[in-house]
């Protein structure tokens, strides 16, 4: 099984550089807070599923010896290819239910904001095959919308996320998900395959201007939905009304 859904997979070539202009990096504090858990002062191999653009591959240069990520999207792909310099970073295409990397390899598994495209239960597999004995999954992601000092930006995103919604009911859209990332950890716990198991919470500061914040609204939410449903015809669908 590889994908299980082409429509998903080709509303990423749509976006791709959207997709690297607006999607938050992940804390570099994250990264570090990782890396002491393992216990390690460097990793031989990090495995990042769904690594899109790259963005949250690059981060871990300085902390391993090798970094993988895989995706399924050439579009991704090329542009992460394009955007990385460090040599120890590198790229293939693949899936998280067929990584085709060899068992017990990583030291840490990352899936950013990525997880919830996979299938759980074959990908939950793959994931424990690769990994080394005391190898680390993490699942992490960033919440909607960001806290600003501005109410009215707030209530905007409220606003956009309720037309968003309803956009998707009138024209019987499919989101694509397989599991939302909270229920991807039940499952992990339900399973029993890991020793230890934590959940928490970081704050991170990012300046965006109000361009920005609207367009990657649309960028991460709509447009990878209409362009590959509507081949770029124009939708009287206002978001933001």
């Amino acid at each position: 099984m590889q994908i299980h859904n082409k429509e998903v997979l080709n509303r990423w070539a749509e976006i791709a550089i959207d997709y690297d202009k607006f999607r938050p990096l992940p804390p570099e504090k994250l990264i570090t807070l990782l890396v002491n858990l393992t216990g390690l002062k460097i990793l031989d191999l990090v495995v990042d599923l769904g690594c899109g653009t790259g963005l949250s591959s690059r981060p871990w240069s300085n902390h391993a010896k090798q970094i993988i990520g895989l995706d399924p999207s050439i579009d991704m792909l090329e542009i992460a290819k394009r955007n990385t310099s460090n040599s120890n970073v590198v790229y293939q295409q693949g899936y998280g239910n067929n990584t085709q990397l060899e068992s017990t390899v990583a030291d840490i598994v990352t899936c950013s904001s990525s997880i919830h495209w996979m299938e759980p239960e074959t990908t939950i597999d793959e994931i424990k095959r690769i990994l080394k004995k005391k190898g680390m999954l993490v699942i992490y992601a960033y919440n909607w919308p960001p806290l600003t000092k501005y109410l009215e930006l707030d209530n905007e995103y409220f606003i956009f996320k309720k037309n968003y919604n309803k956009f998707i009911r009138e024209f019987n859209l499919n989101e694509g998900f397989y599991k939302p990332i909270g229920e991807f950890a039940t499952l992990l716990n339900n399973r029993t395959i890991y020793k230890y198991y934590r959940e928490f919470y970081f704050h991170e500061q990012q300046y965006w201007n109000a361009q920005q914040y609207r367009l990657a609204l649309f960028a991460w939410r709509c447009s990878e939905i209409i362009n590959s449903k509507y081949q770029r015809r124009s939708i009287p669908f206002n978001f933001f009304d």
